[in-house]
C-alpha cells in the first residue's frame, strides 16, 4: 500500500503533455495511468499482504492474528479431512503412561496435547463445548462443579459423548471450594458430593482425577482425597486465558502459545467468547499435528495396588480394645493364689501347736517330752541357786 501510494503521488503531481495548455496538469489522464498501473500491481500487493493466522511448524513463526472484521461464519473455520483429531476414534495412546504423580503436563514424548476445560457457570457454553466435541470429534476433558445447573440443562447432550469417552468428567469439588482451608471431612465432602452428581448425570464415575479449586492443595488435601479413590490431583501448564471475560483476540493468542505437544491446557465453562473460536483452535492443533487427548486416555485408570496404597488404614473397633471373656475370667486367677496360702505360713497356726504340745507336757507328759525334761533337770541339780529359783514361784502359785 505504501509503494502504491507513492506511485499514485508521483502520478498526481507530474504535469501531462496533453492538457488544455503546455505544462498543465490533467486530473483524468493522471488518473488513467493510476489504474492501469493499480491493475497491474494487483496481484504483487494481494501476494504481499496475505496473513496467517496459524503457526508455521516448520519455520516456528506465526503471524499474529487480528480480532475484528470478521463474523461468526468466517471465524468458523470447518477441520481438514486430513485432522488428526477428526480420523482419531476411540482412544488415540496405545498404552497408558505411567502416572508422575502430579499432573503437571503429559510426560514423555509424543504431540498429544490435553485441552481441559473447568467449571461451568455458563450453560451456553457447556452447550457450545459440547456440539464442539461431538462435531468435530475432539476429545476434551471437563472438570466440573456440579453445584452448577448448566450441566443438568443439557444431560442429554453430554451424556452420550461422557459414556463414550469423549468427553472425560473428572472432579473439580462440588462448590469450587478452597481445599486448604477445609479439615480432611470437609475436603472428603465437597469430592464426595460432586462425585455422587457425576454418576446420577453421567452413570460414569470420575475418579481417580481431580483438580483443586485455584490450584492450591497441601499433603492433607492429597491424603484426604486419596482415601475416598482420588489419587490423581492434575494441574496444568498452559491455559487459553478465558478465566475472565476477555476478547476472542487475546484467546487465541494464548492458545497460540500454550497449544503445543505434552501440555496440560485449561480453559473454563464460564463465558462464551471462546465459543465462536473453537474450530478455529482446532484448526490450530491440525495444523501443527496435535491429536486432542482425555487425561484419563493418556493415563489410564489408577490400579488397584495405587488405590489401596492410598487408603486409609483400619482402625481398631470396640470389640478389638475389649477384652474376651474368656481373659476377664483368667486374668485374677493369680491374684486370690497368695490370700489361699498366707493362711498356712500365719504364725497363728505355729502359736496353737505349741500351746497344744505344752499342754500336753504339763497333764500327761509323752515319751517324747521326756528328754527335754531331763535337760532342764540337769542343770537345776549341779546349779543349787538355779534350783531356788524355778521353784520358788512355784509354790507361789500354788
Amino acid at each position: 500500500m505504501c509503494t502504491l501510494f507513492r506511485v499514485y503521488s508521483l502520478f498526481r503531481f507530474v504535469p501531462c503533455r496533453w492538457g488544455r495548455y503546455p505544462g498543465e496538469y490533467d486530473p483524468l489522464t493522471a488518473n488513467r495511468r493510476l489504474f492501469v498501473l493499480g491493475t497491474a500491481m494487483l496481484p504483487l500487493i494481494a501476494a504481499c499482504s496475505k496473513k496467517s493466522n496459524d503457526y508455521d511448524g516448520t519455520s516456528g513463526n506465526f503471524t499474529p492474528y487480528q480480532a475484528g472484521g470478521e463474523t461468526s461464519a468466517t471465524a468458523t473455520r470447518p477441520a481438514p479431512t486430513n485432522s488428526p483429531t477428526v480420523a482419531a476414534a476411540g482412544n488415540p495412546v496405545d498404552k497408558p503412561r505411567e502416572w508422575p504423580g502430579i499432573g503437571n503436563s503429559l510426560i514423555g514424548d509424543g504431540k498429544y496435547v490435553a485441552w481441559t476445560v473447568d467449571d461451568g457457570a455458563s450453560p451456553e457454553a457447556i452447550r457450545g463445548y459440547a456440539e464442539f466435541s461431538k462435531r468435530t470429534n475432539t476429545r476434551l476433558t471437563f472438570f466440573i462443579n456440579a453445584s452448577y445447573t448448566g450441566f443438568k440443562e443439557h444431560v442429554s447432550l453430554l451424556r452420550p459423548l461422557v459414556q463414550s469417552g469423549q468427553i472425560q468428567v473428572a472432579n473439580h469439588t462440588y462448590s469450587h471450594a478452597d481445599l486448604t482451608t477445609l479439615d480432611a471431612e470437609g475436603v472428603k465432602e465437597e469430592l464426595q458430593r460432586n462425585e455422587d452428581e457425576i454418576m446420577s448425570m453421567f452413570g460414569v464415575s470420575s475418579k481417580p482425577y481431580f483438580r483443586p479449586p485455584y490450584g492450591r492443595y497441601n499433603d492433607a488435601v492429597l491424603k484426604a482425597a486419596g482415601e475416598i479413590g482420588f489419587t490423581r490431583p492434575v494441574m496444568w501448564n498452559g491455559t487459553t486465558g478465558d478465566e475472565a471475560k476477555t476478547s476472542s483476540r487475546v484467546i487465541y493468542m494464548r492458545c497460540i502459545r500454550y497449544m503445543l505437544p505434552q501440555q496440560i491446557v485449561l480453559g473454563h465453562l464460564n463465558y462464551e467468547t471462546i465459543i465462536p473460536i473453537l474450530d478455529k483452535v482446532k484448526g490450530l492443533l491440525d495444523d501443527r499435528g496435535l491429536t486432542a487427548v482425555t487425561v484419563r486416555d493418556y493415563y489410564g485408570d489408577a490400579s488397584e495396588e495405587e488405590i489401596k496404597a492410598a487408603a486409609p488404614s483400619p482402625t481398631p473397633t470396640p470389640e478389638e480394645n475389649t477384652p474376651s471373656p474368656e481373659a476377664t475370667t483368667e486374668a485374677p486367677a493369680p491374684t486370690p493364689e497368695p490370700t489361699t496360702e498366707a493362711p498356712t505360713q500365719a504364725p497363728t497356726t505355729r502359736y496353737e501347736d505349741e500351746a497344744a504340745a505344752n499342754q500336753q507336757a504339763t497333764t500327761a507328759p509323752a515319751a517324747t517330752t521326756a528328754p527335754p525334761a531331763r535337760a532342764t533337770a540337769a542343770p537345776a541339780a549341779t546349779t543349787a541357786p538355779a534350783a531356788t529359783a524355778t521353784t520358788a514361784p512355784a509354790a507361789t502359785r500354788r
